[in-house]
């Protein structure tokens, strides 16, 4: 197994973890009970300074952060994030409320030129009621190709616990069935959908027998319950799928602790092989498993990708395994036990020719995110999660973090070579301790590689090249110069990377040439000084 540490890569609380490594039970899922809000008098809410939209103030457990289950997620095509929370009424728990949320985010292709200066750019709010009844867990799943969502959730009763799929009550042999997820086979991050999921897969658990159950799910239609044995696990199972191939993630319980444990199928899920551990043995000992983790995703270019947190109580990393070459990437590594972790991709440029790049740069993008003891941190991988630059304290002005959930990443198409993410929050006191009932929504935006180009002069004409980070996509870009006595007479573009300019003069050694690219999923901005 081969292991890239972040010191390889340097180009350029220890009672919450005690507690919680040593858990075996699938309670550790199960979160605690968030107390009403706190505050001393004349205190700013946050929300007042930090601009972020309260989604609701009535959220009334931390679970729904915890294990691989997703409760916001954004379709980059129509460039709205949808988010899901629970409200309980304080005087009745066993009548609660399953609420989506959709926040239209903004379009640079329109003018937008009805809305003021000042909201031309404030995601718009929009709320449904999906499913009513005391709410246990849920899941979300966007149809790429419908632009609708696929919910899956569990209600608590006197009939125990109970399984939805988009308002249909699921019939399972699980008699306290819990962990729903779901998964459709589409295209990936960066990519139209021109065609309605051939099939997806629904997963849960029974926590009272510990069985694994898989369903495949075909024009709208569930087929036959399906048992997988995996072991003993912790919480339940979560995949990725690309195509036919799909890529299963369990934590299994062995005499040594958690194992990170995978299952394939090469058939859409209608068989699975037997399931194998990633081999940790060759990583520092005395870091341990940590439950909580998320799915394994799939980069733009189709491959797999499993993130992995672990801590010693006095450190943290997440990792990011590549199954296909056997690789293990330290992406993050901070002071601070009790992590929470979360891989994402981002729509990388379509001129790179190879996953890596050049091994920092041009490649598939990933973002991982890691939060420990309310602090959140971030790397953002330009060369497929095989590189990962030094962790970055999102905003040192932020709150702690209680609890989170971030989306896929977009291109707001707003700031050139910046790429955006949705999330959602709970506050933390000093301690790390859930301090209200808060839930927040806020918009991270980060900074990409800047695209590197040379442009050379020939007479009244010039040649551009684009080394990385960048596409010259037809009708989706625009030129310019930096004199603005010259004049372009005609643009060529001859490939994703290269593009020829004609102007009205000869002197053009020494002046400098732009471009501006805006495409659905992509806003590059380049300069390069002619030869």
């Amino acid at each position: 197994m081969r292991i890239i540490h972040r010191s390889e890569q340097t180009i350029q609380t220890a009672h919450h973890y005690a507690e919680r490594a040593a858990h075996h039970g699938d309670a550790v899922f199960d979160g605690v009970i968030i107390p009403p809000e706190i505050s001393a008098r004349n205190w700013a809410l946050e929300g007042t300074v930090h601009s972020t939209k309260i989604v609701t103030n009535q959220l009334d457990s931390t679970r729904y952060f915890l294990g691989p289950q997703v409760c916001i997620t954004h379709d980059d095509n129509r460039r709205i994030t949808w988010a899901a929370h629970v409200e309980h009424s304080q005087a009745d728990q066993a009548h609660g409320q399953l609420i989506l949320s959709q926040f239209i985010g903004p379009n640079p292709a329109a003018a937008a030129a009805s809305l003021s200066p000042a909201m031309r750019y404030v995601p718009q709010l929009e709320r449904t009621i999906i499913a009513e009844g005391e709410i246990w867990r849920y899941h979300l799943t966007l149809n790429k190709f419908t632009g609708t969502i696929v919910a899956t959730w569990i209600t608590r009763s006197a009939k125990g616990l109970q399984l939805w799929l988009d308002g249909t009550l699921v019939n399972t042999e699980s008699s306290e069935v819990d962990f729903p997820f779901f998964g459709l086979s589409q295209v990936a991050v960066g990519h139209v959908a021109t065609a309605p999921p051939p099939f997806g897969l629904l997963s849960y658990k029974c926590r009272n027998t510990g069985r694994l159950f898989i369903r495949r799910y075909v024009d709208g239609q569930l087929g036959p319950e399906v048992g997988l044995d995996v072991g003993e696990i912790r919480g339940g199972i979560s995949f990725g799928i690309s195509g036919k191939q799909i890529l299963a993630r369990v934590d299994r319980i062995t005499a040594g602790g958690l194992v990170p444990t995978l299952l394939r199928s090469s058939d859409g899920g209608k068989s699975f092989d037997k399931p194998y551990a990633i081999d940790l043995g060759s990583y520092d000992q005395d870091f341990k498993l940590i439950p909580g983790y998320t799915e394994p995703i799939v980069d733009k270019g189709g491959a797999f990708h499993v993130p992995i947190i672990l801590s010693n109580g006095r450190e943290s990393v997440a990792l990011n395994y590549i199954p296909e070459h056997e690789t293990i990437v330290e992406a993050i590594r901070v002071t601070g036990g009790n992590p929470l972790g979360k891989l994402a991709v981002f729509p990388s440029t379509v001129g790179s020719k190879t996953s890596f790049g050049n091994g920092t740069s041009d490649g598939h993008g990933l973002i991982m995110i890691l939060a420990t003891e309310g602090r959140l941190f971030t790397s953002n991988s330009s060369a497929g999660g095989i590189y990962f630059p030094e962790a970055v304290l999102l905003n040192h002005e932020m709150p702690l973090i209680a609890g989170f959930a971030a989306s896929e990443c977009y291109s707001s198409g707003l700031k050139p070579n910046v790429v955006s993410m949705d999330y959602i929050y709970l506050e933390a006191n000093s301690i790390g301790q859930v301090a209200s009932p808060t839930l927040h929504y806020e918009t991270w935006d980060m900074p990409l590689p800047l695209p590197q180009a040379t442009a050379k002069s020939k007479g009244a004409s010039v040649a551009i090249t684009i080394q990385s980070d960048a596409d010259v996509e037809p009708g989706k870009v625009v030129f310019n110069f930096d004199d603005p006595s010259i004049v372009i007479t005609n643009s060529t573009i001859t490939s994703l990377r290269t593009a020829t300019l004609e102007t009205n003069t000869p002197k053009l050694s020494g002046k400098k040439v732009s471009f501006d690219v805006l495409t659905l999923f992509h806003r590059h901005y380049g300069e390069a000084m002619i030869d």
